[in-house]
C-alpha cells in the first residue's frame, strides 16, 4: 500500500490520480490519497472533522475511520482486510 504524494510520476500523484477517481465517479467531496485494487481510502470533505472513508467502485462500502491518524494506526500499518472491517464510528 503506497499513498499518493505531490510526486512528478503519476501512478504516485495526488493531483493525477484524484482527477482520474473524479473522472471515473467518485464523489468530488472525497479527496483519494491511497488506492485500493480500483477502489480508494480518501478524506472526506463532509462535517466537521475530516474522517477517512473507504470507497468502493461497486458500491457503498460502511468503512469510515476517525481521522488520517487512526487510519495510519488501522490500516497503513496494521493489517487491513475490508472483507472483516466492521463499520467504525
Amino acid at each position: 500500500m503506497e499513498p499518493f504524494a505531490l510526486h512528478e510520476a503519476p501512478y504516485l500523484s495526488l493531483i493525477f490520480n484524484a482527477e482520474n477517481a473524479w473522472e471515473h465517479g467518485l464523489p468530488r467531496t472525497l479527496l483519494p490519497f491511497c488506492p485500493d485494487n480500483g477502489n480508494y481510502f480518501c478524506m472526506s470533505a463532509l462535517g466537521d472533522s475530516p474522517e477517512v472513508v473507504y470507497w468502493d467502485h461497486n458500491g457503498p462500502a460502511p468503512d469510515r475511520w476517525d481521522d488520517l491518524a487512526t487510519w495510519i494506526e488501522m490500516v497503513w500499518i496494521g493489517e487491513y482486510d475490508n472483507t472483516e472491517m466492521e463499520n467504525i464510528e
